[in-house]
């Protein structure tokens, strides 16, 4: 379950601390929203708006960081998704909503186990274009198998491949 906080607030529970206000275009909400859920449509995850009532869950916070900063998103590395109550931040500073569901979903990624590396078609790139997905096929993580990917998903622990990876460590839709 991945919680998409658009509302802000502090955070310093999971991970890196951060005060996000909300993000400023109600109107663009639900885009954001749909091209999430068109990237993740394809493993076992629900992406929703309204924090769930119990169990563990992703919070994805899209919003403008309190302090100005360079970099687009930020969340921790989780080897396997072996913790399911992760904060992943997205920060806003006049990107359109497709780059904001592209940073979004490949900072989501990593919280799930995958590496980022430099296919900017893919997702689980450092750096995705705006239009990227999760893609099947292998390819050298950024800095060596971060997480040692699974041997199963491209016949060897060096490479990886996001799409096999979100299907191990999520689930098949």
């Amino acid at each position: 379950m991945v919680f998409v906080n658009f509302e802000g607030g502090e955070f310093s529970d999971s991970g890196p601390a951060a005060t996000m206000t909300p993000y400023p275009f109600e109107e663009e909400r639900d885009e954001i929203l749909q091209r999430m859920r068109a990237h993740y449509a394809a493993f076992d995850v629900s992406i929703v708006t309204e924090p769930p009532g119990e169990g563990p869950y992703t919070t994805a916070v899209i919003g403008v960081p309190q302090t100005p900063t360079t970099i687009e998103g930020l969340g921790p590395l989780d080897c396997g998704n072996a913790i399911a109550d992760h904060v992943v931040f997205t920060f806003y500073s006049g990107q359109s909503p497709a780059r904001l569901a592209a940073i979004a979903s490949s900072t989501l990624a990593v919280s799930f186990g995958v590496g980022h590396h430099e296919d900017q078609t893919d997702l689980a790139a450092r750096d995705p274009f705006d239009d990227a997905e999760f893609l099947d096929i292998c390819v050298t993580p950024r800095s060596g198998p971060e997480c040692w990917p699974d041997s199963d998903a491209c016949g060897d622990d060096t490479q990886q491949n996001s799409y096999q990876e979100l299907l191990i460590s999520l689930g098949p839709a």
